[in-house]
């Protein structure tokens, strides 16, 4: 039995964690981050633009306030004034979210981080303490096949 489960994450090993493949999986990752990247710095300039809009109603409303062209006890001057304020603020509380969310992605990974990944991943499917996570892998390696 011994030799069997040895022979199997041998061939698991060789193909699954081939350098190679890992990294084609990892372009792969990247590329598609790399469309979320676009897509968020859009989102971003988008939110920032209807942000910015809300800012100059609101500036509007003051400037028309302070010419005298808008009754200060107007009941609607008040609910359009909450109302941009309240715009702007969901806008930049959405911006923050999204900012943080996408990031920088300046820790990417390299060939040399693939490699001792791989390598770490074999010492522990090797290791003979550790027969749970041998079998583990190996039956969801097959199960996925």
């Amino acid at each position: 039995m011994a030799q069997v489960d040895d022979a199997v994450v041998t061939v698991l090993e060789k193909r699954l964690l081939d350098p190679a493949r890992l990294e084609k999986l990892l372009a792969q990752l990247l590329e598609r981050s790399a469309g979320a990247d676009v897509r968020c710095k859009h989102d971003i300039a988008t939110l920032r633009i209807e942000r910015t809009a809300a800012e100059t109603a609101i500036q509007r409303l003051f400037e028309s306030f302070e010419a005298g062209l808008v009754d200060p006890k107007d009941k609607d001057l008040k609910k359009r004034l909450a109302s941009h304020q309240d715009r702007r603020a969901a806008l930049s509380q959405e911006i923050d979210l999204i900012e943080r969310q996408c990031g920088d992605k300046l820790d990417r990974i390299d060939c040399k981080t693939i490699a001792v990944f791989a390598d770490g991943l074999k010492k522990k499917l090797t290791d003979p303490d550790r027969p749970g996570l041998r079998k583990n892998y190996v039956q969801a390696s097959v199960q996925r096949s």
